[in-house]
């Protein structure tokens, strides 16, 4: 352990560092003052196949057929998610493209590794893991088929002639291609503040005030602990800003005649002169001192749901047999033999000793194995008390706002999140990398939840999981504030919806364009 003379000498280091850190940074992009000005009241959104990533812009032009059905909206992405974007209303007008997809190019990236695959520790080799993990995450394509996106995007800009184009921050062909085309262009993005805005706190706060990306570190971080969040921080910025790969990229499509890439570094995609829109809760987050003036905080910006009795009745009559608990990870994360198994045990166990608890579990099988493995629980699939799904017709809010689910064990992903804070349901979170240890963190902070298995993560074990699940549902005083306060935060959030906010902000910019 450090003495009080190495800890203050190594916190001088580390701040020196940071320091250093940021003046090394380059410039934000110049603001253009001479933006294209594209057909009033039209609006692009150029968006990813991710669910995790374009949720907010569904939601968004969900409110915006809703309350501004004047903006003519159009959608450019790929075709897997053209009937997501047609159940949205006739008023919306898909386009499809023909390049490389956001995933296509992570699965060639990393020949096919399933996500689960970039779970990381918590050590330095897993911050080391992360960092070097994030410019594929950031921007994954190759020179020649990045380009040959920004070529595609813009022909589809040029056709359309938009008055904005909205996009997310990992849509960096879009980025650099609005850029390009000098057209007036907004962020939704999922993240919060402290994920694209912790750089630019005062006094550097962003290294030793608020947990670096993936530490896991509590808020507010204990002293002891500032000198390993400098660290980490350093380590994660590092990752986001030297990316060689993407430096290469940047190369190829300067080498080719663009002219205003950058792509190469995440935090130079944030310019003062371009609306930025986070679905960003104060009460449901950690405080930070500064927003910049073009960023907007929503709230949720959240789909509206029908009643789960419109979509699927007889799951409706299903969760009224008793307390449910949901088990849901996301679209991105499966399960191999291991982590299933550390589940079912857990179930088990649960189901055993609460004679009323029911659970429903989103289940995607990683690998090939033999569903033996399901042998501890198999009694209580038959019974009815534990539905294994792979699929859910219904969204996740439609399920906890029902009243009957008093858990919801996720990975931390910002969706997950905010569908559970928008229902005001307790959360059991299982982090696996980067973002999701912050949230963990963070619902333990907000006391409307807790992390489970902190020993072991990224893995689990069949322990770890039934205590962590049996501490959101139990009677104890602890138990019943976290209740509470996820229901007070869930009220705050759903006073007043994020997608409207989200949306007035882009009908507002969709006005701006001309009439002729």
């Amino acid at each position: 352990m450090l003495g009080n003379i190495g800890r203050v000498a190594l916190v001088l280091f580390v701040g020196l560092a940071a320091v250093l850190f940021q003046l090394m940074r380059l410039p934000p992009a110049v603001a253009t003052s001479d933006q294209v000005q594209g057909r009033n009241n039209t609006a692009l959104f150029i968006v990813n196949t991710l669910a995790g990533l374009h949720n907010v812009h569904m939601a968004t032009i969900q409110a915006l057929q809703e309350k501004h059905p004047h903006v003519k909206v159009h959608v450019l992405s790929w075709a897997e998610i053209e009937p997501k974007v047609k159940s949205l209303g006739a008023g919306v007008e898909f386009h499809a493209l023909a390049g490389q997809s956001y995933m296509e190019a992570v699965l060639e990236a990393t020949r096919g590794s399933p996500l689960a695959d970039f779970a990381h520790a918590l050590t330095v080799s897993g911050w080391l893991t992360v960092g070097s993990h994030m410019q594929l995450w950031m921007s994954p394509w190759s020179g020649p088929n990045y380009l040959d996106l920004m070529r595609e995007m813009g022909d589809v800009m040029d056709r359309l002639d938009p008055a904005v184009v909205v996009l997310d921050s990992f849509m960096w062909p879009g980025i650099d291609t609005a850029r390009e085309k000098k057209r007036l262009h907004a962020f939704i993005v999922p993240n919060m503040l402290t994920d694209n805005f912790i750089y630019l706190q005062p006094w550097l706060g962003g290294y030793w005030k608020v947990p670096a990306l993936s530490s896991n570190l509590p808020f507010p971080i204990p002293w002891s602990k500032i000198p390993l969040n400098v660290v980490h921080s350093l380590v994660m910025r590092y990752g986001l800003s030297w990316t060689p790969k993407l430096r290469s990229t940047k190369a190829y499509v300067l080498s080719n005649g663009v002219r205003h890439t950058r792509s190469s570094d995440f935090y130079d995609i944030y310019r003062p002169d371009t609306p930025w829109i986070t679905q960003t809760l104060p009460e449901a987050s950690l405080p930070v001192d500064y927003i910049p003036p073009n960023v907007t905080c929503t709230g949720p910006i959240v789909s509206y749901s029908p009643p789960l009795a419109e979509q699927d009745s007889e799951l409706a009559a299903w969760l009224q047999n008793g307390p449910t608990v949901l088990i849901n990870l996301g679209n991105t994360v499966s399960y191999d033999e291991k982590r299933a198994g550390a589940f079912i045990g857990a179930l088990s166990s649960l189901l055993e000793s609460r004679l009323s608890l029911q659970v429903l579990w989103k289940f995607q099988k990683a690998g090939a194995y033999s569903d033996d493995v399901f042998g501890a629980v198999r009694k209580y699939m038959d019974s009815g008390r534990l539905r294994v799904v792979s699929w859910l017709e219904a969204g996740p809010v439609a399920l906890l706002e029902t009243g009957h689910v008093k858990a919801f064990v996720h990975h931390g992903g910002a969706g997950s999140y905010y569908d559970g804070i928008i229902s005001g349901v307790p959360h059991i979170v299982l982090p696996l990398w980067a973002d999701h240890y912050n949230i963990a963190s963070l619902v333990e902070y907000l006391h409307i939840g807790v992390q489970g298995c902190k020993e072991t993560i990224p893995d689990w074990t069949s322990e770890c999981l039934a205590g962590a699940i049996s501490g959101v549902l139990d009677e104890s005083e602890t138990s019943q504030k976290m209740r509470g306060r996820a229901q007070e935060i869930g009220r705050i959030a759903r006073a007043s919806p994020g997608r409207h906010g989200a949306a007035q902000i882009v009908a507002k910019l969709a006005g701006t364009g001309h009439t002729g």
